[in-house]
């Protein structure tokens, strides 16, 4: 009797089962919900779970579908990451490019030729530097020299002037002695002769 309460039972729950797996499953809602749906529309014996045929096809259907989609779009994730990292890779050596060519410029900017060396601005400059150092130093050397000469050419001059004014002093003092010498030896001769 048991046997038979179960066996009339299970057949009720069977039909209940079958006619409620004829409805479709909750389309356009998420796994769980599908799952929940399935769980509440399933029958329950001791710890078992019994899920109808046409319930569980149709959950094994919506369950491929999702995952069929989450692949595809895993996979065209995957294709654009791939492309993405192509374009970076791109992108990546066209900057090196750029910097290797910005650097090139920045070096060619700050280079020319002089005398046929190819040379710095920096270092150029720094040349230029000491050659323009150079030439003040010397300029001021030989300023120092000129005015040194200059100062002794005019000592000298001046000494001369001095000596020529001394020597003609000199030499006026000199004649003027000279003619009183001359004037005193003839007025003596002249005494001389008017003695005798």
């Amino acid at each position: 009797m048991k046997t038979s309460r179960i066996t009339l039972l299970i057949a009720a729950i069977m039909t209940v089962i079958s006619v409620e797996a004829q409805k479709p499953v909750l389309e356009g809602e998420s796994l769980e919900a599908q799952f929940e749906y399935v769980k509440t529309k399933s029958s329950r014996w001791q710890n078992y779970t019994m899920v109808p045929d046409p319930l569980f096809e149709q959950l094994k259907k919506s369950t491929n579908d999702t995952l069929s989609a989450k692949y595809n779009k895993i996979k065209e994730l995957n294709q654009l990451i791939a492309q993405k990292n192509a374009d970076l890779a791109a992108i990546n050596t066209k900057l090196t490019d750029t910097q290797d060519e910005l650097q090139q410029t920045i070096k060619e900017r700050n280079s020319f030729t002089v005398f046929g060396i190819n040379m710095s601005k920096v270092a150029f400059l720094s040349i230029a530097g000491f050659i323009f150092i150079g030439l003040l130093v010397v300029a001021a050397a030989a300023a120092l020299l000129f005015q040194k000469g200059n100062m002794a050419a005019k000592k000298i001059k001046k000494d001369q002037e001095q000596l020529k004014q001394e020597f003609e002093d000199y030499r006026q003092e000199t004649r003027k002695r000279q003619e009183q010498l001359v004037i005193q030896h003839h007025k003596e001769i002249q005494k001389l002769k008017g003695m005798g």
